[in-house]
């Protein structure tokens, strides 16, 4: 019966914000009589909508809450950064219209499919071409913003030590001490190293990009304006995403080897990163999922206790 009124109370919610929605659009300049066709993503804090103008069809993204203008215009902002991919086998979607006030960014409809569903279902030599190609497409998105620069693991430590104290339990808190703890043994050989370090994607993760009709083209999306940080931090994010989703391939810092390997065999990160740099970030994403994720334990402790391993 709970169940069934959570099913009941989200449907419910889904309307309410496609209703509000179709108001605010009736509002904007050209935007009259847009249809919203449906409601991919909801969480308290943003949805992520289709919609139809005519014949055409939009993603429509809006952030909600007293922070909603700043977000808005932020990844308006990092759409127009990536200005340089609009062309090539590596894009990002394009920027159609922002409207700050509203919360509302709308973009270009990408075709293809979603590569996390592809790679659910890949034989291995097309998992490894997508999963190094998605390498390709972060050292493009980040080509006019890289720079060297110095590491602090430190830094990234203060970042995450107190998420374990106040957002878990169970195995997920005692996996995660146990992950600091081998992080900030990690940190005094790391701490001053030289870097890569660009403007981040923010959500670099299969499941936000797209796998156009040919098979060759990847169209990147769900970007939002990051300042610079060490490019291995997206690397890894991608990498500890696709450890937990169960894949089963030998893993490497608790990563899908063969999928690091594909990723490194690209000029996306000096090699040397690739061997401690982002196994430490590849910890960082562990304890963020946990924190974020308690639903995804079944998935989640398994990587971990790869990654300890």
């Amino acid at each position: 019966m709970q169940a069934l009124e959570r099913d009941i109370s989200q449907i419910e919610e889904i309307e309410a914000v496609a209703r509000d929605l179709k108001r605010a659009l009736e509002q904007l300049p050209g935007w009259a009589g847009t249809r919203v066709e449906e409601v991919l993503r909801l969480t308290p804090e943003r949805a992520v909508v289709v919609i139809r103008r005519r014949d055409e069809y939009f993603v429509l993204k809006q952030f909600f809450g007293e922070k909603g203008p700043a977000r808005a215009t932020l990844m308006a902002e990092a759409l127009g950064h990536a200005a340089h991919m609009q062309d090539g086998a590596y894009r990002v979607v394009p920027l159609v219209a922002s409207y700050a006030t509203q919360g509302i960014v709308i973009m270009a409809r990408t075709p293809g499919l979603r590569m996390d569903r592809i790679l659910a279902d890949a034989v291995s030599e097309t998992r490894l071409r997508l999963v190094g190609a998605a390498g390709h497409w972060l050292a493009r998105y980040t080509e006019p913003t890289r720079a060297e620069g110095r590491f602090y693991a430190t830094f990234w430590l203060r970042q995450i030590e107190d998420l374990p104290h106040r957002h878990m339990q169970g195995d997920a808190r005692e996996l995660s001490f146990q992950i600091l703890d081998k992080m900030a043994r990690m940190a005094p050989d790391l701490n001053g190293r030289a870097v890569i370090r660009a403007r981040s994607h923010g959500d670099f993760v299969d499941r936000n990009l797209n796998v156009a009709p040919d098979g060759e083209t990847l169209w990147g999306f769900d970007i939002d304006r990051y300042p610079l940080q060490p490019v291995a931090r997206d690397a890894a994010r991608f990498l500890t995403w696709r450890a937990t989703d169960g894949i089963g391939h030998p893993a490497k810092a608790g990563l899908p080897r063969d999928e690091v390997s594909a990723m490194a065999a690209t000029d996306l990160l000096p090699q040397e990163e690739w061997h401690d740099i982002v196994p430490f970030f590849a910890g960082e994403t562990l304890i963020r999922r946990f924190a974020d994720r308690m639903s995804d334990m079944d998935r989640l402790v398994p990587a971990a206790r790869a990654w300890l391993a």
